[in-house]
């Protein structure tokens, strides 16, 4: 979910290192020993780049699953980074050999499964410069332009925004025509967001259910959630919901802003961005449409207060599912490459 990445983890050396080797101590040892035993079961990935490999603590660095080095002038050096590599055996020979004449992109690597590597890398380009603010400008200006006009089809929930209606586009679906298609691919009817009719009280899990049909949307090709329509695709409402919000938000807007907060909790402040919420009367009755469009990167669902880890979902067919471990790597790399 997060890469922390320092460059130079070595910084000046000795007491001025970010990981100084013993006997230096900083303020910033601690912290980041913290987030390498701990990040991972939080989904923080570590990312400590240094080009003074013999000011650094490997010891301590042993919980980090992956190395890569290239090459390292000095026996010195190259005895403290395979410590911390913790290469044995036949391997340790071969690293030392690679590691001593290693020519420009050539690099030993050790991955999470203690398997040494040997590559060759072709391409050592990396082109930076820096933009004026009038080239700052001009592509903010063009970025803008692209987030007035929703996704394609193929990527957005079948709507168009208001903009290109009136520029001739396709018309927006009614909320009657989606009703009438019912339930698919990027269309999910919920009841209710809080209040389970059938127990007759507040359910959390409601909750979790609309986050997860939202963020399977994001995750997949976008969608239309309606809110206040049951699976039947009867019209219901959320007249209960209300009564939920204080006396003061009892309205189309107090309830649009709880959504709101909830998405941004639960799923991200960025990530919000991707959606719409909006509300139309059907048979008298207030129904709450919430637009999804197809997310740029990866979106997790994380619960406060609760023992669950953040999950990831995706919208296949009428259904939500949760992918996990080789199918959600697998997933990812497909989707966003």
């Amino acid at each position: 979910r997060l890469v922390f990445f320092i460059d130079e983890i070595g910084g000046g050396g000795g007491k001025q290192a970010f990981f100084p080797s013993f006997p230096y101590e900083c303020a910033a040892k601690w912290g980041l020993n913290y987030l390498l035993r701990q990040g991972r079961a939080h989904g923080v990935c570590c990312v400590f780049a240094t080009q003074n490999p013999g000011d650094i603590d490997y010891k301590a660095l042993s919980n980090c699953n992956t190395w890569i080095s290239g090459k390292l002038a000095t026996d010195r050096d190259r005895q403290k980074v395979l410590e911390g590599m913790e290469i044995w055996g036949s391997d340790l020979d071969r690293a030392k050999r690679n590691l001593a004449n290693a020519e420009t992109g050539d690099f030993v690597i050790k991955d999470a499964r203690g398997k040494v590597h040997y590559v060759k890398e072709r391409w050592l380009l990396t082109y930076h410069r820096v933009l004026t603010m009038h080239e700052v400008s001009k592509l903010t200006e063009q970025e803008m332009r692209k987030e007035k006009v929703v996704d394609s089809p193929e990527q957005g929930d079948g709507t168009v925004a208001e903009g290109a209606q009136k520029n001739g586009g396709p018309k927006r679906s009614s909320i009657e025509e989606l009703i009438a298609e019912g339930e698919g691919e990027k269309v999910e009817f919920k009841s209710t967001a809080r209040w389970n009719l059938d127990k007759g009280d507040q359910d959390d899990a409601l909750e979790l259910a609309i986050l997860k049909t939202v963020a399977g949307f994001m995750n997949a090709a976008g969608g239309t959630l309606l809110i206040g329509i049951n699976d039947s695709g009867q019209t219901v409402g959320f007249d209960n919901d209300y009564k939920l919000l204080k006396k003061a938000d009892r309205n189309r807007d107090g309830y649009g802003r709880w959504l709101i907060t909830l998405f941004k909790t639960c799923i991200g402040k960025p990530e919000t961005t991707n959606l719409t919420v909006k509300f139309e009367t059907v048979n008298g009755k207030d129904i709450c449409r919430v637009v999804v469009r197809r997310s740029r990167k990866p979106i997790f669902v994380t619960v406060p207060r609760s023992k669950r880890t953040a999950d990831f979902y995706v919208r296949m067919g009428a259904t939500t599912t949760v992918f996990i471990g080789n199918d959600l790597q697998q997933y990812i790399k497909d989707h966003w490459g």
